[in-house]
């Protein structure tokens, strides 16, 4: 078979279950092409999804550097993917490339999207100081999509960029005030542990919001969860000491780009106690609504074939 893209890097990112292929050729600032996008309830295994992408497009898998970004810990060589029914083995994928694929979970390839040059026209909504990703510093990333996650970006001096993930979003949640603590109260009935993923994945129409002692619109739910989303984002740029700058990603985040509740997520984010002078001028970007991952993959490939 000949292969016209030989030499392209394999991006792929399995978000639940929507699984989207692409390839870029190696450069500092990589330009994708050849996007696919599949369903993983359609085939049995990744293996057989993988198969059908390299024949759709006319590429051999062998030989090929391959990224992924999955949404879902990295931990060992056997991933369990939230919101799909498959278990990728990364020795597997290797099988099928020729070498072991660079893996991250989703947060870390939006933070790896923060290089990407679109960044530059990201709205700043909060902080004072500029961002240099040349120089040493900590660069906290919050995916608020389908799911609620953070992931760090790390330079030291003289050394490249390196990414960390976690799994804050499912850190206990701690209200600030009456109704917060009866929302949380409402939760608990179901589940006594509540995290900021589920308190801000409240549906506006959620039955919970009946057991309330006052109604509220719409609008005051959205109030609410700016609030909420401030309080962890500041959280997380204090857990990680991310004095560098924020990014806000997803779907999820874009009520921040209402100016009042901008406002309230800056309030809460910079509300830290004796800490409030460190966190107030941590620069805060709204990332555009990108859905896709492989730009991240993409960046972060770039990086690690630089250094």
């Amino acid at each position: 078979m000949s292969d016209l893209h030989e030499g392209d890097w394999l991006l792929v990112d399995i978000d639940g279950e929507i699984v989207t292929f692409g390839l870029a050729k190696p450069a500092a600032q990589p330009a994708i092409h050849s996007q696919k996008t599949y369903n993983s309830n359609d085939f049995p295994t990744a293996t057989d999804c993988f198969s059908r992408y390299a024949s759709d497009i006319g590429i051999r898998l062998a030989g090929r550097p391959c990224g992924m970004s999955i949404s879902g810990a990295v931990n060992g060589d056997t991933l369990r993917i939230q919101r799909c029914r498959w278990i990728i083995s990364i020795t597997g994928i290797a099988y099928l490339t020729g070498s072991r694929p660079m893996v991250m979970n989703d947060s870390v390839a939006k933070a790896w999207l923060n290089l990407g040059s679109s960044a530059g026209m990201f709205p700043k909504i909060g902080g004072m100081s500029a961002v240099d990703f040349s120089k040493p510093g900590k660069w906290t990333t919050i995916n608020y999509h389908r799911g609620l996650g953070a992931s760090l970006l790390t330079r030291a001096e003289g050394q490249p960029l390196l990414s960390s993930e976690s799994e804050c979003g499912h850190i206990g949640f701690s209200p600030q005030d009456d109704m917060e603590l009866e929302i949380s109260q409402a939760l608990a009935k179901k589940d006594p542990r509540v995290t900021y993923e589920r308190i801000l994945f409240i549906d506006r129409d959620d039955a919970l919001w009946s057991q309330l002692s006052r109604p509220l619109d719409g609008h005051a739910k959205d109030r609410i969860r700016a609030g909420i989303l401030g309080s962890f984002a500041g959280d997380m740029t204090l857990a990680f000491a991310g004095w560098s700058g924020l990014y806000l990603h997803g779907d999820q985040t874009q009520i921040l780009s209402n100016a009042e509740l901008a406002s309230i997520f800056n309030r809460r984010f910079e509300s830290k106690a004796g800490f409030s002078s460190v966190v107030r001028p941590v620069p805060r970007f709204l990332a555009n609504r990108e859905a896709s991952n492989l730009p991240g993959v993409a960046q972060m490939m770039a990086a690690h074939h630089s250094s």
